[in-house]
């Protein structure tokens, strides 16, 4: 992934100023819907955002306005299932979307729009 300049970030290890900082150097944005809406507030509006939620539409940013601060989109997965931990394991929540074709046209369709808006030609 970091030769595509794409990196997976575990933002309750870093801290706060950390966050900012890499937030706003971020291109893009790639998050499962939930409280990593609240990064959205340290973004450039020109940054190109994909929310994933899990069955339905169920959009915190869309809720409660975020979506304008951004270059915001949406993709419904049903690509879901339950996680063998035991604490989780009945019930599917919105972490437990899988990578899936439709979920890797998301992005790619993603990362060539921004590419292609910030290097017309």
């Amino acid at each position: 992934m970091e030769r595509h300049g794409i990196e997976a970030f575990h933002f309750s290890k870093l801290s706060f100023s950390e966050t900012v900082k890499i937030m706003a150097e971020t291109k893009n944005f790639i998050y499962i819907v939930g409280a990593s809406v609240f990064y959205l507030l340290f973004l450039s509006k020109e940054v190109f955002v994909l929310e994933i939620n899990p069955a339905v539409n169920n959009s915190w940013a869309n809720m409660f306005g975020m979506d304008r601060l951004c270059q915001f989109s949406v993709m419904i997965s049903q690509n879901i299932q339950a996680t063998s931990t035991p604490e989780f394991a009945k019930v599917a929540h919105d972490s437990d979307v899988f990578f899936d074709s439709d979920l890797k046209t998301q992005i790619t369709n993603l990362l060539v729009d921004s590419k292609t808006i910030s290097n017309p030609l």
